[in-house]
């Protein structure tokens, strides 16, 4: 008899995860958006999941703040983006 998969946690909103990148740096928006040379409107509207960040945008956040592209999901952009579209639909 097979055992049931234990379910997989879901991982933090993309939005959410942008926001700790940036505590963890000790950042307000405004500092931050100066930081990565965005403004800090734009990097509100992500963390509040507004508005998805396009991957060159997370590349880009990635490069800025010196971590691996990883920490930003880039799979989770996509479907992040579907569901925009289909709920705008």
């Amino acid at each position: 008899m097979l055992s049931p998969m234990p379910a997989t946690p879901e991982p933090e909103p993309l939005g959410a995860e942008i926001r700790r990148v940036r505590e963890s740096l000790g950042m307000t928006l405004v500092q931050f958006g100066k930081y990565v040379d965005m403004p800090w409107q734009t990097i509100a509207a992500w963390e509040s999941g507004r508005t998805v960040p396009p991957a060159d945008r997370l590349l880009a956040l990635a490069h800025a703040t010196r971590r691996a592209p990883t920490p930003f999901r880039f799979e989770r952009v996509a479907r992040e983006v579907a569901a925009q579209e289909r709920a705008a639909a």
